[in-house]
């Protein structure tokens, strides 16, 4: 009976020591897991999507990173290059929890196309900077590009809209995806640009960055200015001089229909500001159509590196909301561009060392043979100086579909090299 208690008190002393040290091996190996992390759309992932833990190494779309300490980590996303179809919104960092060392935790990070819409002949994008991002871009405001905040509407006339939303204001702006470099910009407004509220801005210019921009402004900058049109060439320093790099002047409509148009000429040798009553391609012979124009040709005019972009907004002055706390809109009936003529059509070489076209003439594609490097931006310019096509080149197939164009002769601008085709 004795040796048959003593068998049981070993036998109960062995599990509990085994169990112990199991208990010991899982806590020794319970303090690191893996995380998973899947990436989509596809298109993102082909186009550089990738994640990382903690700033560690770049993964792949459903790489595993092993060793994760058991605890909280950060998960980064890498931005996605497709400019041809307008980029990508890049997914914001994840706080992820690592728990279990049996199993491999999943996540996912999903890549979004912003909107994107088709203004005057152009293809725009949308700038979009919502809570919990902080505010950002002029006047240090949130934008949205919510069809309720831009829209062309059934004449083909953009709408901008600042709109107050859930306890905050937001902006709006869109940009051209295209560089367009030397020429003439033009643009066709109808709403009352001297009746905004004083916190208010309209913006329409061509930007690179704070050093090199091209501005048509029109606000009172909450009172800081006299008159609500303005044309600036960028930097501010040295200090702006009225009437040499900036002018501050009045509208005084003529017409109840608020009609006017407003463009400027850049060239390498300097930028032509003019504004006028109505639309027209140019200046009208009627007494009193000029509204001001000013002519700059300093050292701020930046140089055409087909890195600017055309932009429009509507927003508040140092994020100061509006006054009177009412939502409100500006209308842009038209925007056109005509590049500078530098030289006559057929001066202009039929091959380059940097691009060939074939066939030439064709009928409905053009295939472009380039040694080009980086986003090609093309645009289709007729004999007369217009632009009639304009967008960025698919790189999967350097095609340009040509069916819309009528029979003639063209000349198609990549980048900064052009080439001439017929049209049959």
């Amino acid at each position: 009976m004795k040796k048959h208690l003593l068998l049981i008190l070993i036998s109960y002393l062995f599990v509990s020591i085994f169990n112990t040290q199991a208990v010991n091996f899982v806590t020794e190996t319970s303090s690191v897991g893996s995380l998973q992390c899947n990436l989509t759309p596809a298109t993102a992932v082909t186009n550089g999507a990738q994640w990382n833990v903690d700033g560690g190494p770049w993964q792949v779309s459903g790489a595993i990173v092993s060793n994760l300490t058991i605890g909280s980590h950060v998960v980064n996303f890498k931005e996605a290059d497709d400019s041809v179809n307008g980029g990508f919104n890049t997914p914001t960092s994840q706080n992820v929890s690592i728990t279990n060392i049996v199993t491999t935790k999943t996540i996912s990070g999903v890549y979004t196309q912003p909107r994107t819409i088709q203004f005057s002949g152009m293809t725009w994008k949308m700038f979009n900077v919502v809570p919990p991002s902080l505010p950002q871009n002029a006047g240090n405001n949130y934008w949205s590009n919510s069809s309720s905040s831009v829209w062309v509407d059934t004449s083909g006339r953009l709408h901008l809209k600042i709109r107050y939303v859930a306890g905050n204001w937001y902006c709006a702006e869109v940009y051209a995806l295209q560089s367009l470099g030397y020429g003439e910009y033009r643009f066709n407004v109808s709403s009352n640009l001297e009746a905004y509220d004083p916190n208010i801005v309209v913006g329409l210019f061509t930007y690179e960055s704070d050093n090199q921009e091209i501005d048509m402004e029109f606000s009172y900058w909450s009172n800081e200015k006299t008159y609500a049109g303005l044309y600036t060439v960028q930097p501010s320093s040295p200090a702006w001089i009225q009437g040499y790099d900036q002018l501050n002047f009045p509208l005084k409509y003529l017409n109840s229909d608020y009609k006017s148009t407003h463009k400027f000429t850049w060239t390498k040798d300097g930028i032509n500001f003019q504004s006028y009553h109505g639309f027209s391609p140019t200046l009208p012979a009627t007494s009193g159509s000029l509204i001001r124009s000013l002519s700059y040709s300093g050292f701020k005019n930046p140089p055409s590196e087909q890195k600017e972009y055309l932009k429009i907004n509507l927003w508040l002055y140092k994020g100061r909301v509006p006054t009177n706390l009412q939502n409100l809109e500006v209308i842009i009936d038209s925007v056109s561009f005509t590049p500078t003529k530098t030289a006559s059509v057929d001066a202009i070489s039929a091959s380059d060392n940097n691009l060939s076209i074939s066939p030439n003439p064709a009928t409905d594609y053009i295939n472009i043979n380039s040694s080009l490097e980086g986003p090609i931006h093309y645009t289709i310019y007729n004999f007369n100086g217009t632009a009639v096509a304009s967008a960025i080149l698919d790189s999967s197939t350097m095609r340009i579909n040509i069916t819309s164009l009528k029979s003639g002769f063209y000349i198609v601008k990549l980048n900064n090299h052009s080439i001439k085709f017929m049209k049959l």
